[in-house]
């Protein structure tokens, strides 16, 4: 079927697994969708759109993944806690909405390839704490705002070629995991690293035009692991006492 019959009633459906389907779009108009949880149509290769799921108020996971044919989302996406979009290659922009996400919890974006840019009110997604866009081969710059998302704790920027440059994260106190790996034209750790002050991974692998280590490194006290393999322009390291090491 390429659009699911008009006499589906969804307004008691918790859960909705159609992967791989033929679906083009889901059904006409609105429905009733106060139960909806989860929602999985990925590998949905010939998926066009999305109807409004401003009904869905209690969505918590939307799996789109290699959804090919999806070319826009509807701005009530914003419903759910994650959103599992890697893979869909057609998509080239996300609607702003996205900045007024307030469940938004998680966002995967990884391989994402047509993917031009973010909305620039991504950064008051208050809520968000994991943002994955390795291999967004097609993104340019990230939004400012970025450096607003307090509660980030995982960011994956793997891949992500045309990065020269990092946005300055003002509140980094939550983050994680920060991978940068691949990153071939990044220049050098924003200074704002330093604010990130729970750090346990930073991935720099790959970064062949980095030159040096800031001396910032050293106040990442609770760093466990630092990833500069492929790093071939990387000439000085900052010394143990740098670094905080005691032996």
């Amino acid at each position: 079927m390429a659009c699911l019959p008009s006499t589906v009633n969804m307004e008691f459906i918790v859960d909705l697994f159609m992967r791989k389907s033929k679906l083009e779009k889901l059904w006409e108009g609105n429905k009733p969708l106060p139960n909806l949880k989860r929602m999985h149509l990925s590998c949905s290769v010939n998926l066009k759109e999305l109807p409004d799921l401003s009904t869905a108020t209690n969505l918590q996971k939307l799996d789109l993944g290699e959804c090919s044919s999806l070319v826009k989302l509807p701005s009530s996406i914003g419903n759910a806690k994650t959103l599992f979009l890697a893979g869909c290659s057609s998509l080239v922009e996300l609607p702003s909405f996205i900045g007024n996400a307030i469940n938004l919890e998680e966002l995967y974006l990884y391989n994402c390839s047509s993917l031009v840019k973010l909305p620039s009110s991504i950064g008051n997604a208050t809520n968000l704490e994991k943002l994955y866009l390795n291999g967004c081969s097609s993104l340019v710059k990230l939004p400012s705002s970025i450096g607003n998302a307090s509660s980030l704790k995982k960011l994956c920027l793997a891949g992500y070629s045309s990065l020269v440059k990092f946005p300055f994260i003002e509140n980094a106190s939550k983050l994680k995991y920060l991978d940068l790996s691949n990153v071939s034209n990044l220049l050098e750790v924003p200074s704002s690293i330093g604010n990130a002050t729970n750090l346990k991974v930073l991935n720099l692998r790959n970064c062949s035009n980095l030159v040096e280590l800031p001396l910032f490194i050293g106040n990442l006290q609770k760093l466990q692991v630092l990833i500069l393999n492929g790093c071939s322009k990387l000439k000085v390291l900052p010394t143990k006492h740098q670094l905080g090491i005691s032996r």
